[in-house]
């Protein structure tokens, strides 16, 4: 959530209206999942030479489709029954409210693919050495895919200050939805103390971004085993000096934008939680015509970079890919 000062207030009225991704984080403290990006060889490599996560423009990547998808699930309900009880509650403590927080959703709606950067990621159990079947699918055979493993860090330590937010994505239809927002209006009703003692600016920015990340994390209940997060980044919402910086790069053939949050090297400082060598649990390598050739590149730029472990971070997937 993009709030440079914390204050316990905001941090009530967040804890209030962020209920869904506060408990899937401590799901993922708890299990100390990890988080696989499943993307071809190719831009795996590119991705490793510059030490970098890669978020791409929601235009272009393989689930566009989905924020139409959770932006005709939203219309619906925020103007319904369920909403009208949240824009009382929220007008009670700061008079019309509702119509900037409404102004601000349909707009950040209609550049909602312009205006986002995202990556997927998968969650990852730690003693999978094979990766997802479905996802191979996709990304394995002639095109040679690569899944680059991360620890929960990739997820638990993003936020303001880098300017990328991770949102676990919710899996299903109208239902699904209004029972989550169901769960937010029962809290702020619940509060409504919470909400006055914010400034109005802020609970229009705090209500109005919670909107927009369910807009960019709702996916059809058919895409559920992905087990999806997505790492988010909003060109309007970059802070000032944030690591992350606009490149141009081909994916797939189509030449295209991608804002790119670079990572210390291995000699960088040590404290930071997203230090590059720190970052990366395994790579894994799927169903390929050369996999031995891929490993081996693999291996060699991450020796290059004195990562350590670099003979042993990558694997081969044996997992069978029947198309």
């Amino acid at each position: 959530m993009p709030v440079p000062f914390l204050s316990p207030e905001i941090l009530a009225l967040l804890g209030l209206v962020y209920k869904h991704n506060d408990e899937r984080v401590a799901e993922v403290r708890d299990r100390h999942l990890l988080f696989a990006h499943y993307t071809s060889a190719e831009s795996a490599f590119s991705i490793l030479s510059g030490r970098s996560l890669w978020l791409r423009n929601a235009a272009v990547m393989n689930d566009h489709s989905e924020i139409a998808y959770g932006r005709a699930i939203l219309d619906i309900l925020i103007e319904g029954d369920l909403g009208k009880r949240m824009w009382a509650v929220l007008d009670n403590a700061h008079d019309g409210v509702s119509n900037d927080i409404r102004a601000r959703y349909y707009h950040e709606a209609h550049y909602a693919r312009e205006m986002t950067f995202m990556s997927s990621l998968c969650e990852h159990d730690r003693d999978d050495s094979l990766g997802r079947l479905s996802m191979w699918r996709a990304y394995g055979g002639p095109t040679a895919g690569v899944a680059l493993v991360f620890n929960s860090h990739v997820v638990t330590e993003t936020g303001f200050d880098l300017g990328i937010y991770a949102s676990p994505v919710l899996y299903g239809g109208e239902a699904e939805v209004y029972a989550e927002l169901r769960r937010v209006v029962e809290a702020i009703e619940a509060n409504a103390h919470v909400i006055s003692a914010v400034d109005r600016m802020m609970v229009a920015d705090v209500l109005s971004n919670a909107l927009r990340f369910a807009l960019l994390s709702t996916k059809h209940p058919g895409f559920c085993e992905e087990r999806e997060w997505r790492l988010i980044c909003m060109l309007d919402q970059i802070p000032k000096g944030a690591p992350v910086e606009q490149i141009i790069r081909s994916v797939g053939g189509i030449p295209q934008r991608i804002y790119e949050l670079k990572l210390p090297e291995p000699s960088g400082a040590a404290g930071t939680a997203l230090r590059w060598d720190s970052l990366l649990d395994r790579i894994i390598i799927g169903p390929s015509v050369f996999p031995e050739t891929i490993k081996d590149a693999l291996e060699r730029e991450l020796k290059r970079q004195g990562v350590g472990r670099w003979d042993q971070l990558v694997e081969i997937s044996d997992i069978p890919l029947r198309r």
